[in-house]
């Protein structure tokens, strides 16, 4: 309310000294004892400031006198309309100053703001630095002259989103909420995989073949031990992953040289980092409170993108980018990079984003219980429900909130398997108990491990070819 009655003000106060006569019980400085706005009563704990730097009025008995409003002090000349009513203005009626019979003024600005002022014993508005209105308006006009010219962007839409994935597009989004701890190219395979003892894990390298119909693994050779390497994503020749050091707790950037093995370290170090995606040549992740940076391909000139706690984003488009904000109730978001338009999508917490084709699938839980539900919102066509979200769809099964697609099959924990045309059948046991987890899912093959559930261990991997449903242990390396 404060830069609006500013603004009007100062548009209003067309400035020249009149004095005139006038009865001395007007000279004195009054201030406001109670303000309405626009009909509304306003009380002081609202406006949280003085009503007193809202609107006070100081006249002298020439008729000349000064209007406080805001903490800035404006030159004010009376001229009498009628019996007991005077404009505060010489050209202009907007400010009405009114004797009532109850010893007060009135002061009325433009019909909306209504002061009632009581007389003060004060001798004149002290302590305040005073900026007549001809300065202020000097000031914005050489603001407004020197204003950069930029072009006008609309706000993007929604409906401007155009996504509609390939099957391979949402094979890479769901391996990627998995985490994306494994990379396979025809009869490599790039991922994690744990030493003897069962607890370290480290970064390997190897080949995969088929012998007949089962996976046959090839020697293993040792990239990085004893660190997490999440999140592998290649780019020109070369592969990148966040790297969690599980002794020091902290993360960074590595990039692995494919040609001869070689890992190096780049970018800042930081806590939690997580959700590394390259976009616009640039790699994207979260880092101290799951924050949004970005930084070069050599790790240099990082940048703070996003200055909110987000979890699961990833970009649809050159322009969207889907994310959980953790402040908005763990709903999903929608965020053109281009102009900052923000689209709360959903109305509940919602988690594990992934499109198939041009649906998105996620999993809703509606209250504090931990049973999930399989939801979509189809973003070809969107339609807004109310001012919170847009229309979904939601299943009447419960499961927990993990799963991923590939191929058109919805691949749940507890290995569960589903089409995605039957998706309302989707449902397990997961949410009580897991067992069993889903780590890859890919065209040859597809990783999974058992759970010790209490600490959420991998006690045993599998890797398994999907044509054949042949498996092959895949946990001891060497």
């Amino acid at each position: 309310m404060n830069n609006k009655l500013s603004i009007l003000i100062i548009s209003l106060l067309f400035l020249t000294f009149s004095p005139f006569a006038f009865s001395d019980e007007l000279q004195g400085v009054w201030k406001a004892d109670k303000i309405t706005y626009e009909m509304i009563s306003v009380e002081e704990e609202e406006l949280k400031i003085n009503k007193d730097a809202i609107l006070a009025l100081d006249i002298r008995e020439d008729g000349s006198g000064t209007l406080l409003l805001n903490n800035v002090l404006y030159p004010v000349s009376l001229r009498q309309i009628r019996e007991n009513e005077y404009a505060l203005t010489d050209k202009d009626d907007s400010l009405i100053l009114v004797r009532d019979d109850k010893d007060r003024l009135i002061c009325i600005i433009n019909k909306n703001l209504t002061a009632f002022l009581e007389k003060t014993e004060e001798s004149s508005l002290s302590g305040f630095d005073i900026e007549t209105v001809e300065i202020i308006l000097e000031k914005e006009e050489l603001a407004e002259k020197n204003k950069p010219e930029t072009e006008t962007v609309a706000p993007a839409s929604i409906y401007d989103l155009h996504v509609s994935f390939s099957e391979e597009d949402t094979c890479k989004m769901s391996n990627y909420m998995l985490f994306g701890r494994y990379y396979f190219k025809d009869d490599e395979m790039i991922g994690m995989a744990y030493d003897k003892s069962g607890t370290l894990p480290n970064l390997v390298r190897s080949r995969i073949t088929l012998e007949g119909k089962t996976p046959k693994q090839e020697a293993f050779t040792v990239l990085d031990r004893h660190v997490n390497a999440n999140f592998l994503t290649d780019y020109k020749g070369a592969i990148y992953y966040i790297r969690v050091d599980r002794d020091k707790d902290r993360a960074n950037i590595a990039k692995l040289d494919l040609d001869d093995n070689q890992v190096s370290i780049i970018g800042p170090e930081m806590h939690e980092m997580a959700y590394l995606q390259f976009h616009g040549e640039r790699l994207w992740f979260t880092g101290d409170d799951h924050r949004l940076y970005s930084c070069a391909s050599d790790g240099n000139d990082c940048l703070l993108e996003l200055d909110r706690k987000i979890y699961d984003p990833y970009f649809l488009n050159e322009e969207w980018l889907l994310f959980q904000d953790e402040a908005d109730g763990e709903t999903l978001h929608l965020m053109c990079l281009t102009d900052g338009t923000d689209i709360r999508i959903t109305d509940s917490r919602s988690f594990n984003p992934i499109v198939d084709g041009h649906v998105l699938f996620f999993t809703s839980i509606p209250d504090d219980g931990g049973k999930a539900y399989l939801s979509w919102i189809d973003l070809s066509s969107p339609i807004r429900e109310g001012d919170d979200c847009f229309m979904i769809k939601r299943s009447s099964l419960p499961m927990s909130k993990s799963f991923a697609v590939c191929n058109h099959i919805l691949y749940g924990e507890n290995l569960t398997q589903i089409s995605t045309a039957d998706w309302k059948k989707m449902t397990n046991d997961a949410w009580k108990t897991v067992r069993n987890r889903y780590f890859y899912l890919g065209d040859q093959y597809i990783i999974y491990g058992e759970i010790y559930s209490e600490h959420g261990t991998v006690l045993l991997l599998y890797i398994e070819n999907p044509s054949f449903g042949e498996k092959t242990l895949f946990r001891h390396v060497y």
